[in-house]
């Protein structure tokens, strides 16, 4: 009898874990996704949540915990779940090409930047890297088949050149300015 009542709370333990770990986005960015009806806002949000991950990853790189390892494979999971997440959004948009463009750009524009901050994760090489090896290597593969997903999409949508020019500038100075808040935040860097 006793066997069977540690089996079940062990199996509920399991069950609870697993459920917790599924959910790949706070409640916050959750809530965010919700208000961004039109597929670009969310494909813009979603590429947001991808590099908060990135970005917590590489805080997490500077400090040595006992558990650093776990907490990497799990960031790593939640950038996996969010990058296809941006690929089911444009693959759902494909239907609205000319409102898409906007949210395509931003994903075409950013996921290179992940995939080198990916890879440059993978070279550093770290002790625990084991704990999240597979993830990393699932993360960095993800990131590259979407990045190509992503571009034949792109090519595909009608040019609209006025347009074009706007969102390459707005993107730029997007990137500029997200690029700048990320060397601010980042632990060891000047600050210009």
């Amino acid at each position: 009898m006793l066997l069977r009542q540690i089996s079940c709370v062990l199996v509920l333990a399991i069950s609870c874990s697993w459920a917790q770990r599924r959910e790949f986005l706070s409640p916050e960015e959750i809530d965010e996704i919700r208000e961004a009806q039109e597929p670009p806002d969310r494909m813009k949000a979603y590429v947001s949540f991808a590099r908060a991950r990135l970005d917590r990853i590489e805080k997490e790189m500077a400090k040595t915990s006992a558990d650093r390892g776990v907490l990497i494979h799990d960031l790593l999971y939640q950038y996996d779940q969010i990058i296809d997440a941006i690929d089911n959004v444009a693959a759902l948009g494909e239907t609205k090409r000319a409102m898409m463009r906007k949210g395509l750009d931003a994903a075409v524009r950013a996921e290179p930047e992940f995939i080198k901050r990916l890879k440059d994760l993978e070279a550093k090489n770290p002790k625990d890297m084991d704990e999240f090896r597979y993830m990393l290597t699932q993360a960095i593969e993800t990131t590259q088949d979407s990045l190509e997903e992503l571009k034949d999409q792109y090519a595909k949508l009608p040019e609209d050149k006025k347009e074009a020019k706007r969102l390459e500038k707005e993107a730029q100075k997007e990137a500029q300015k997200e690029e700048r808040e990320r060397l601010k935040n980042e632990p060891g860097k000047k600050k210009n």
